[in-house]
């Protein structure tokens, strides 16, 4: 059931995240879906790092989340639509560079696709040394936009 769940909830995301791109009629619903979509990411992560923390982690637990996590990864750039940055006053930890330095951000998403995808190749094998070993490293590619595109919690 958990798979069917994760299927579901990465495709209501990707829908409602490919509509407020391209329709973009309200502001608000773009960074509402933007914030919503890395609390889920968020989640997928923790799952994995409990698991992994366990002596018998549950792999297919394990490879469920890292295929949304693959899958929200991939959904991140039509997270940012043109004017949905700080200008608008909408509380947020994005920073302007995001899209001053649209090059930038794209290598740093794009990078976090790379090591998603392993992630999701190795959870999906089962092998538990391979996770540990791309989990880290995925979450080092998480890295590459959190300093230079995400504004300190305040």
């Amino acid at each position: 059931m958990p798979e069917k769940t994760s299927v579901a909830g990465i495709a209501l995301v990707l829908a409602l995240t490919a509509g407020a791109a391209v329709a973009a009629t309200s502001v608000e619903k773009a960074v509402a879906l933007r914030q919503a979509g890395y609390k889920e990411m968020g989640k997928s992560f923790k799952a994995i790092n409990d698991e992994l923390k366990k002596d018998a982690p549950d792999t297919k637990l394990i490879a469920a989340e890292a295929k949304k996590v693959h899958g929200f990864s991939l959904a991140i750039p039509k997270w940012f639509p043109k004017d949905s940055g700080p200008e608008t006053g909408i509380k947020m930890r994005a920073k302007a560079d995001i899209w001053a330095e649209p090059a930038k951000f794209a290598d740093a998403t794009k990078a976090l696709q790379v090591e998603s995808q392993k992630l999701r190749v190795a959870a999906g094998k089962g092998d538990i040394e391979a996770v540990k070993v791309q989990f880290k490293a995925t979450g080092g590619a998480c890295g590459g936009c959190h300093k230079p595109f995400r504004a300190e919690e305040k």
